[in-house]
């Protein structure tokens, strides 16, 4: 949505400046607007101002004025393309304009001045110069005066042959250092214009909407946001053409399964392309938690947090009661002896089998092998005396301690002290 902005000019300024923006297929119209009626609360995407002013005219008053609501304009979020000569300072807006948003300061404005045609190099690696093939100045177009300067902050796209200034843009706006129409033009100030059949409508267009955001590259390829969705797709699928993310929920609509309606997680159960929040059947909600049963840890009970401590995948309140076969306080999975009470757990060996459960459970005395049955010493006092020597004694209270000197193993009662 383009208004131009020009005072000074004539008819068939106006009409060819706008014919010129029509003629390269990147708008489908395009409205001329006097600086008298334009107000900051203007709707149009993007302004592009081109005074049309005779070089001996005298400034207009209110200049300053149109200056002043360009700038308040561009403080509501518009932006503004600006051609000679309305960059010179005695011909084009004032203001606040001139003095917070024109990147390109210039105190008036001048033929080149070098015979002939001048090329012009063209940055490729630029988006303003998309499409861009040729361009040119000649001994008449008009420029800045030598001397014109750069706003601090603002970024110089391109330059004239003899060092001028030519692209100079700032946030929302762009100056373009030369006059608005070409040599051609059936206006009265044709010959101050580009020379003919360059590509300077294509530089006007591509910058129009460079200021307003979108990016120059691709301007009028049936994209219009750049989302990846046609302009024509967009109007079947209900989107905002102009809107990248129609939804806002991160996700361009381009690649959203679902695009009409924000679903972050851009869930869709089934895989069908069809994000769940947009199918015909979504899944099921059993216990109303908010989330769907093929990605609730817990389908049945409601636990909106799906709090899930141990990372199994089984929400905590949906874990099963653990189970304490032996009921000493220590559920069986956590149990080193599940099936015997042994609350302390003592695992004397630290095989991970508690003592309750061991095989060979220890007896009451420090040893060196496997302690004799007692109750076999006891029937067989010959059998204990022979084996007793392989243990401490603590481990034969009752036979009293071996003398060092017997290895012949002397047979001993049971019954009577062993003196050394």
């Amino acid at each position: 949505d383009v208004a131009t902005l020009m005072t000074g000019g004539t008819i068939a300024d106006w009409d060819d400046l706008t014919a010129t923006l029509i003629e390269t297929g990147l708008f489908a119209s395009v409205e001329f607007v006097s600086p008298a009626q334009f107000w900051p609360d203007a709707t149009h995407d993007v302004v592009f101002v081109a005074w049309a002013r005779s070089p001996d005219a005298p400034g207009d008053p209110g200049r300053f004025i149109y200056g002043n609501r360009i700038a308040d304009y561009i403080r509501a979020g518009g932006s503004v393309v600006i051609a000679q000569t309305g960059i010179a300072e005695r011909i084009g807006p004032g203001g606040d304009f001139r003095s917070e948003f024109l990147p390109l300061l210039s105190d008036s404005h001048c033929p080149y001045g070098v015979d002939g045609v001048s090329p012009i190099a063209i940055p490729g690696d630029d988006p303003l110069f998309a499409r861009v093939q040729s361009l040119s100045v000649g001994m008449f177009t008009r420029t800045s005066c030598p001397g014109a300067t750069i706003r601090e902050g603002a970024q110089l796209h391109a330059s004239l042959p003899d060092g001028r200034p030519l692209v100079v843009s700032d946030g929302p706006v762009i100056a373009i250092n030369v006059f608005w129409g070409s040599d051609d033009s059936p206006g009265a100030y044709a010959p101050y214009g580009y020379p003919a059949g360059d590509d300077y409508p294509q530089l006007f267009a591509n910058a129009l909407y460079a200021a307003a955001g979108f990016d120059a590259s691709t301007a009028c390829n049936g994209d219009y946001d750049d989302d990846g969705l046609s302009d024509e797709d967009e109007a079947t699928a209900g989107t905002d053409f102009q809107r990248a993310d129609s939804d806002a929920d991160g996700t361009n609509d381009g690649i959203d399964n679902c695009p009409t309606v924000a679903n972050p997680d851009q869930r869709d159960h089934d895989s069908d392309g069809i994000g769940d929040a947009c199918a015909e059947n979504p899944p099921p909600d059993t216990d109303s938690d908010g989330h769907p049963d093929p990605y609730d840890n817990c389908p049945d009970t409601a636990n909106p947090d799906q709090a899930d401590t141990d990372d199994d995948g089984i929400g905590d309140v949906c874990e099963p009661d653990p189970i304490d076969s032996d009921e000493d306080g220590v559920v069986d999975d956590d149990d080193n002896c599940p099936t015997v009470f042994n609350p302390n757990q003592e695992d004397d060996d630290d095989d991970g089998i508690g003592d309750a459960c061991a095989d060979t459970p220890t007896i009451g005395c420090s040893a060196t092998g496997t302690a004799p049955a007692w109750g076999l010493m006891m029937l067989f006092p010959l059998l204990a005396m022979s084996a007793c020597p392989r243990y401490h004694h603590t481990c034969c209270p009752t036979l009293g301690r071996l003398p060092k000197n017997n290895p012949g193993r002397k047979r001993f009662s049971h019954t009577k002290s062993v003196r050394s």
